[in-house]
């Protein structure tokens, strides 16, 4: 095994991301701003890194819930669903992300296929680039959706003007 060599690799592969459309990360703010509650849906690894955005959200004093938890509660039309799907067809997410939209809550879609069907369904749609990868499955994908989460939970972080230690207050204290 050459660990340097895959260590390179993702290296490379992860000093091209970017979310290069600025107004849908801004539409993103606003509608989360403006809804009661976030609830998060994904699948395999991309739910992991959407699992730790909601952590972080929740951090700023968002309400945030995972769906299909057994606390989560019914989703409104002052609420929005927040859906990560690489290719933007995952059919359990796409079922529940028409079923929020028919109960009016609005729908914000992270993928690297901005011309999917979650994608057009959306009220806003952040694209992550799709490359081509040296890496197995969607790692790319789930690499750069972290990035990009943090990196929006660290714009709202500096926009609010929250200083670590105010936000660190949230963090779970029965470690």
């Amino acid at each position: 095994m050459n660990y340097e060599k895959a260590c390179a690799l993702i290296r490379t592969e992860v000093s091209r991301f970017q979310v290069e459309d600025k107004a849908a990360l801004e539409g993103c703010r606003r509608i989360c701003d403006h809804s009661s509650r976030l609830f998060i849906i994904a699948a395999g690894r991309s739910l992991l890194m959407m699992k730790a955005f909601a952590m972080r959200m929740m951090h700023l004093g968002y309400e945030v819930h995972i769906l299909d938890e057994v606390t989560c509660p019914a989703i409104t039309k002052q609420d929005v669903l927040i859906a990560a799907s690489g290719s933007g067809t995952t059919a359990g997410i796409l079922a529940k992300a028409k079923k929020a939209k028919a109960l009016g809550a609005k729908l914000i879609v992270w993928t690297q296929s901005p011309a999917s069907p979650m994608a057009e369904l959306s009220d806003v749609c952040v694209s992550l680039q799709n490359h081509q990868s040296g890496q197995p499955g969607a790692s790319l994908f789930e690499q750069s959706l972290l990035l990009a989460l943090d990196a929006f939970v660290a714009a709202i972080m500096e926009d609010k003007a929250l200083p670590p230690d105010e936000v660190y207050k949230r963090h779970a204290n029965l470690e």
